[in-house]
């Protein structure tokens, strides 16, 4: 059964292909049943003959006897007549004498019966191994479209260097961190220092700007209160002033009517004095008064403007006074703000030598290229003296540890698969089967994920059958899994539920 179905192309697996291959091989048999049929009728008339030609046979030889014996001697005649005709160099060759008549028709009987039953055999043998195929087509899917993957890593430098050192050797098993490469670390040595010594410049900067927030903190405040006090000597010389000026106002007032009554007097008296009322030491004395309390009155006008004036520059000084304190109160957060951000700037310019020597130290660290993951290194490309670029591939780890199978089915199998159905993997280079289950099923065809995936809007267009890419889990400690590698051609059967 097993030879049968292994006879058949991959081509004509699978359920859908199933359906055609039945239908061709149910026209086969009623063909080969039709010529049995035929065959059987052929034989039973070779029986009827056969039979009638025994019992004529023996009918015959026993009402003459001798003349099977006459028969032999005309033949030996015979050949020694042709014996002669050929010539003296030929060898004369005996020949053997037939059979009966009834053995060879017991013979021939006997053959025809025997390739009738090994028709009828072969027919019963086709039969069988066509339903037992029918029945496996139905549950089961298979392709030889089909092979091992894993996962590759590419190992490649993150810093720029020259090689002083390499490791290993193509298909060499190595752990996850063990050395592959060394670079040259002069370069970053030299790098690594440079970047110390701007941390320390900075710390240096930050820690003579940190007293200076506290001090323009003592110096605003000193200021807004000086600013205040200035306002308030100013606003009470103000209050002065203008009560100097009011009260040169009002002597003005009283020296206005000591004047007007002084001049009244002088008049009064220089009309007395011009009838001789009084004497004119009197009116002389009146006039003198009127001019003094006339002078007075100018002298405290003047007084007065100056009270005046001195009130408007005090105002002036009030409103200066004023506009100083509001600015020192103003000013105040911003200088200490500004001195803090002072502060804030140093810590960032500490901050970002400290990085800048993270940095230097991280590279330093990356001159020492290590194997990322457990695997077998291959596809080396690296050699002492090379000089080497970030993203330039080195060597690739294949992961040994976790592999699967990707099974590019066609989509006409895909009709009855889904995940978690058990599948048998026959690995070729191995000879061994592998027991595992349906992962995943793919979200695309292989032609999508191509390259240049296929337009079918342009051009003629010609009906494909797609494969899908169905990936395989295998279970782990399997005899010979740890000799499974990725790219090894496979050939997964899925039983379909």
């Amino acid at each position: 059964m097993a030879n049968f179905q292994d006879s058949i192309p991959s081509s004509r697996r699978g359920a859908n292909g199933a359906a055609v291959s039945v239908s061709a091989m149910a026209t086969e048999l009623l063909r080969l049943q039709e010529e049995q049929r035929r065959l059987q009728e052929r034989q039973d008339i070779l029986d009827r003959e056969l039979q009638q030609a025994i019992d004529a046979a023996a009918a015959t030889t026993e009402r003459n006897p001798g003349k099977k014996g006459e028969e032999q001697e005309a033949r030996g005649e015979n050949g020694k007549e042709k014996k002669d005709e050929k010539g003296e160099e030929e060898k004369e060759e005996k020949e053997e004498p037939k059979p009966p008549l009834k053995e060879r028709l017991q013979t021939q009987w006997r053959e025809h019966r025997g390739r009738s039953l090994g028709i009828g055999v072969a027919i019963l043998a086709v039969l069988v191994g066509a339903s037992a195929w029918y029945v496996h087509a139905r549950h089961h899917e298979d392709t030889d479209d089909a092979q091992i993957d894993a996962d590759i890593s590419q190992v490649s430098p993150r810093v720029t260097g020259t090689v002083t050192g390499v490791y290993f050797v193509d298909n060499q098993v190595v752990k996850a961190g063990d050395l592959l490469v060394d670079l040259d670390p002069r370069d970053y040595d030299v790098a690594l220092v440079q970047a110390q010594a701007e941390v320390d410049q900075a710390e240096a900067q930050l820690f003579a700007e940190r007293p200076n927030v506290p001090i323009a903190t003592v110096e605003t405040s000193t200021q807004v209160s000086t600013s205040s006090d200035d306002v308030a000597s100013a606003v009470a010389e103000l209050a002065a002033a203008e009560h100097d000026y009011a009260r040169s106002k009002a002597d003005i007032e009283q020296a206005l009517a000591n004047d007007g009554y002084a001049q009244v007097e002088q008049r009064r008296m220089a009309r007395l004095a011009a009838i001789g009322a009084v004497a004119p030491s009197q009116a002389d004395q009146r006039t003198s008064q009127a001019g003094v309390t006339s002078a007075t009155v100018e002298s405290m006008r003047k007084a007065s403007e100056a009270a005046r004036t001195k009130v408007d520059e005090q105002r002036a000084r009030v409103a200066s006074a004023q506009k100083k304190a509001q600015q020192a109160e103003k000013n105040a957060p911003q200088q200490v703000a500004s001195r803090q951000a002072q502060v804030k700037l140093r810590e960032a310019a500490v901050a970002a030598a400290r990085a800048k020597l993270q940095q230097a130290e991280l590279n330093r660290s990356y001159l020492h290229i290590v194997a990322p993951v457990d695997g077998i290194v291959g596809q080396k490309s690296v050699q002492i003296g090379d000089r080497i670029q970030p993203g330039q591939t080195l060597v690739s780890v294949s992961r040994t540890d976790n592999v699967w199978v990707t099974a590019n089915y066609r989509e006409t199998q895909l009709e009855k698969m889904h995940p978690h159905q058990r599948v048998v993997v026959h690995v070729d280079a191995l000879d061994l089967d592998f027991k595992g289950e349906v992962e995943s099923m793919p979200g695309a065809s292989g032609a999508r994920f191509s390259l240049l995936p296929p337009e079918n809007a342009t051009g003629n267009y010609v009906k494909v059958v797609q494969r899908l890419p169905v990936r395989i889990k295998l279970e782990p400690g399997q005899k010979g899994y740890d000799r499974l590698r990725p790219g090894m051609s496979v050939e997964p059967n899925v039983t379909l539920d």
